[in-house]
């Protein structure tokens, strides 16, 4: 069935209307998005379903095809989440259809069905063509401003739904706090002295001229700049307008009674980057200084000196572990860091906390990637941490957080080793070294660990936590009875020459079930019976090294013939080409020596590891991108082949 809905979308701050259209048919099921949408507007795969499942609706358990038109006009942001989940429910014979092209639907959704509001609603209320559009409360009165539409609002999908499809009356707006009164900018009248540069404000103010003022810290520049828009008159209602379109496509908080009266003013830290004085952006385009300064003050360009104090602080935290995520390391840490701020008169503009997330294993750590994000985009002048280890341990990530410093200026203060100035090479210098020992701390501490399990193996004692092993009791020792007959069950079967499919399918029509409540799948059957544990002897690295502690299940001479059974490497039946042209020992770590093997990233880019798991044995130390790797090799090859002294 085929069904569309009107929205919105924004690019740059205009607004441009869109037709969702979507096609629910035959086919696996599935949810695709075509028609230029960006990473954001792909991702309202989850949200809108698990709205439209909380809001009593039901997901097509059908091929889904979503077509945002016009297609060659680039979409991006959630505004589109709405207008997608009423199209997917009327093609689904849900909803009836013919109501959906009298409205406009602008607003994300929440994966509870709550409607949120969305930066640029001006700009894409403007745009739309139909008569009325629905958007959530807290963005009603920024719709009304237009002046064209009837404005419905509403705070979840489901009274959406009972508005317009059953006839329900319209939900009442929530009472609005009532609006602060909009002050009167500073007087040029309360500045004593300066004469000179009073006369020049008023020369600008009256001719419409630009203005540079220069000199040190404390000499009166912002206060002298912040009086010029006293001087001026309020915009005329075009620019008001236009300064409110540009001010809510990037997300700032309008004043009370939505439109921007006065000129707006605008005071950039004077190592703003270039993105965040004129706008852009790599994935979104985004209203820079300049813009956001637009009307009768077009800008406030003030140049400072390179000693003055940053405005806007970013503190952020991060504990290694806490698997309890109890955040108290943390939270002690963003205490004394929340001090430090107070005490320089910082304004902290976020707080970023990675708990429970390793800065020395290489993984992703989403909250430092914000950091870096509104560091690139000039909101943040400043970071403060409580240790500088905190913040790096890898010196790879040092090193582009010092080529980040140098292009945004931004300072670096920490609550226990002071300052460090990452734009000389002193403070570099000391960073790198703070960097490395905290580097060697983790590599001694990863050493000891894996001495420590060496040394529990040889013992056979239990290591190790989580889910149980099949045939045992959570101690790990005492043998599960009903289970340990189903691993006998299992070996002998094997041995006679039955098949691991052939067993792993028994036993899920006998629904027998793994320990986590799943089926058996032939992987997780040949791992169970050529362990170690249930001939009741410890492994260490693939190899029998100790007696254990616990009782065997079964006699260690079956374990050991299903080891050279079903691990016999020419069992292996996929002779497919390889991805990774340098495994099998062509590449080796560095660090340990074992051989690199093939483990994607979670976005599927091919890379080289060093595994540390029982199979492979390594150090897990080394992780490299395998397209860049191969390419290096590849030039070194070419490099060796052109020297005359290169021999067979």
């Amino acid at each position: 069935m085929f069904a569309t809905a009107r929205s919105a979308t924004l690019l740059g701050v205009d607004g441009h209307a869109v037709c969702v259209e979507v096609y629910v048919g035959k086919g696996l099921p599935g949810f695709t998005v075509v028609g230029s949408p960006d990473a954001v507007c792909r991702e309202a795969r989850d949200r809108v379903r698990a709205a439209l499942l909380t809001s009593g609706l039901q997901w097509p358990g059908r091929r889904i095809t979503v077509n945002l038109a016009p297609s060659g006009l680039r979409k991006g942001g959630s505004g589109l989440d709405l207008a997608m989940a009423l199209a997917v429910a009327a093609a689904d014979e849900q909803l009836s259809g013919p109501w959906l092209n009298d409205w406009s639907f602008i607003g994300e959704l929440g994966l509870d069905g709550s409607v949120r509001a969305v930066p640029g609603t001006l700009s894409m209320v403007d745009a739309i063509g139909t008569r009325s559009v629905v958007v959530s409360h807290s963005a009603a009165s920024e719709a009304e401003l237009v002046g064209r539409h009837e404005v419905r609002s509403v705070a979840t999908l489901s009274e959406l739904i009972a508005a317009v499809e059953h006839g329900e009356p319209w939900p009442q707006r929530p009472q609005a706090p009532p609006p602060e009164l909009e002050g009167e900018p500073p007087d040029l009248c309360e500045v004593r002295g300066q004469p000179v540069a009073r006369h020049a404000l008023e020369v600008a103010a009256a001719g419409g001229h630009h203005l540079l003022m220069y000199g040190p810290p404390g000499g009166g520049k912002t206060m002298l700049a912040r009086r010029l828009a006293g001087l001026l008159p309020r915009l005329d209602p075009d620019d008001s307008v236009l300064a409110t379109r540009i001010h809510s496509a990037a997300g700032a908080k309008l004043p009370a009674g939505g439109l921007i009266a006065r000129p707006p003013f605008r005071a950039p830290h004077h190592g703003a980057s270039s993105v965040a004085m004129i706008g852009g952006g790599a994935s979104w385009l985004s209203p820079g200084e300049i813009s956001l300064a637009h009307g009768r003050l077009r800008n406030c360009s003030m140049k400072h000196t390179a000693d003055e104090q940053p405005t806007t602080a970013g503190i952020y935290c991060r504990i290694s572990s806490d698997p309890n995520d109890t955040r108290l390391g943390v939270d002690r840490q963003r205490e004394d860091c929340e001090a430090l701020a107070e005490r320089r008169g910082w304004p902290v503009a976020g707080v970023y906390v990675d708990n429970d997330t390793s800065a020395y294993s290489g993984k992703a750590r989403p909250e430092y990637e914000r950091l870096l994000s509104d560091i690139e985009a000039g909101r943040i002048d400043s970071v403060i941490i409580w240790h500088p280890d905190r913040l790096h341990r890898s010196p790879l990530e040092l090193n582009q957080f010092i080529d980040l410093v140098e292009r945004t200026g931004v300072t670096l203060a920490t609550v226990q080793a002071g300052d460090y100035d990452l734009t000389t090479p002193s403070g570099r210098l000391s960073a790198r070294i703070v960097g490395d020992v905290a580097r060697h701390e983790s590599e001694h501490k990863s050493e000891r660990l894996r001495r420590k399990h060496l040394e529990l193996a040889k013992a056979g004692k239990v290591s190790g936590g989580g889910t149980r092993p099949f045939g045992f009791e959570q101690d790990r020792r005492t043998v599960r009875d009903n289970e340990a007959e189903l691993i006998r069950e299992a070996v002998d079967r094997l041995l006679a020459g039955e098949s691991l499919r052939g067993v792993t399918n028994d036993f899920e029509r006998r629904g027998i079930k793994t320990v986590t409540g799943t089926a058996w799948k032939p992987t997780v059957l040949r791992r169970l019976v050529t362990s170690a544990r249930i001939a009741g002897w410890r492994e260490h690295k693939g190899d029998f090294v100790a007696e254990a502690e616990w009782p065997p299940i079964v006699e260690k001479s079956k374990v050991e013939r299903l080891r050279a059974k079903l691990l016999d490497p020419s069992r292996r039946s996929n002779t497919r080409s390889r991805r990774y042209l340098l495994t099998g020992g062509l590449a080796t770590c560095d660090l340990c020596e074992a051989n690199l093997v093939a483990r994607p990233k979670s976005d599927g880019r091919r890379c080289y590891v060093c595994a540390s798991d029982s199979q492979f044995g390594g150090c897990g130390k080394i992780r490299i991108l395998a397209d860049d790797f191969e390419e290096a090799v590849a030039e070194m090859g070419f490099l060796a082949l052109d020297d005359p002294s290169f021999t067979k």
